[in-house]
Parts: C-alpha cells; sequence; structure tokens
C-alpha cells in the first residue's frame, strides 16, 4: 500500500491541480552540463541498425530528484504494454513534461495497434493537462502485413498521428 500511495504521489505531482492551470515548476536539481552531451551521444549506437535502450537516454535529459540521489525524475506509465513505445512524465529544467520515444531495444521501435493506440492516449492526456511533450523517435514506420491491415492499422494509426496534430501544448 505505502509503495502505491508514493507512486500516485509521484503521478500526481506531475499534474496541475485543474485543466485550466499550467503545471506548477520545482526548483530544478539538476542542470544541464556539457559532459551530458557526451554521455548521450555515447549511448547511441554507431550502425543505425541497431537496437539499444532508450531509457537509458531519458534518464541522462531529465533532472534528477536530488543533488544526493541519481534518481531521475522520470515515471514510465504503462511499461508493460505496448513496449516499443515509451510514454513518461518526467521534468526538465523544473517543468513537467510528457515523452513519447519509441523503443529501439522492442520490435525495432516499430509501431504497432496497441503503440499507436498508447501513444494517442497518453498525448491526449498531456494536451488536457498543459503539459508539454518531448518527442524522441528512432521510428521504422508503422507494422505492414496483411493481418496488421486486417487488424486495422491505419485506423489505429491515424488515431495517433491525428492526436499529435490536436495537440495545444508545445512539442
Amino acid at each position: 500500500d505505502r509503495e502505491c500511495i508514493k507512486v500516485i504521489r509521484e503521478y500526481l505531482s506531475y499534474f496541475p491541480s485543474h485543466s485550466g492551470e499550467k503545471p506548477s515548476k520545482i526548483e530544478s536539481q539538476s542542470g544541464y552540463d556539457l559532459s551530458m552531451s557526451e554521455k548521450v551521444l555515447s549511448l547511441l549506437p554507431e550502425d543505425p541498425r541497431k537496437g539499444y535502450d532508450i531509457k537509458k537516454l531519458l534518464v541522462e535529459i531529465v533532472d534528477k530528484k536530488s543533488d544526493e540521489s541519481n534518481e531521475p525524475h522520470l515515471l514510465e506509465l504503462k511499461p508493460d504494454f505496448a513496449k516499443n513505445i515509451i510514454t513518461a512524465l518526467g521534468r526538465i529544467n523544473g517543468e513537467s513534461v510528457g515523452i513519447l520515444a519509441n523503443q529501439p531495444k522492442f520490435m525495432g521501435g516499430v509501431l504497432d495497434l496497441d503503440a499507436s493506440d498508447k501513444a494517442a492516449r497518453f498525448l491526449q492526456l498531456c494536451d488536457a493537462f498543459n503539459i508539454p511533450v518531448v518527442f524522441l523517435h528512432d521510428c521504422p514506420g508503422f507494422m505492414v502485413g496483411s493481418r496488421m491491415e486486417s487488424l486495422g492499422i491505419i485506423r489505429h494509426g491515424a488515431k495517433m498521428l491525428f492526436a499529435v496534430s490536436e495537440m495545444t501544448v508545445p512539442k
């Protein structure tokens, strides 16, 4: 129960008290430094056809919770569903941000039905509560094939693209 309440408090800390407000800014515990650029670049493979774990990169670009701990201000939503796309809430320079990123480590980061739906719902959530969205994409495209077509990949993909086009928050 304590762990559940802790996660709920963290989740709610990224949102304003109602949809008419902007999320609150907190004092940033970590600022940008030039060494971060080198570390981020070292996480990306030389060969663009090789997969990598985008979560390692996310940990580097978000604020840390405190100077003492190296724990990132990052809360992944639905981590066990549609693992080929990451939806997370985080903080950058003290500001709440939504993060949408393909996960090249899983299925090469390709978008399928579930990933498209997960992304669309997340983008609508961020837009409803004035949370800007950071996109980190290394996406080979949509999953293709007769099975995907019969399941409605075009409709699901269009739902995600529509959510992006309708957003009013900064991207």
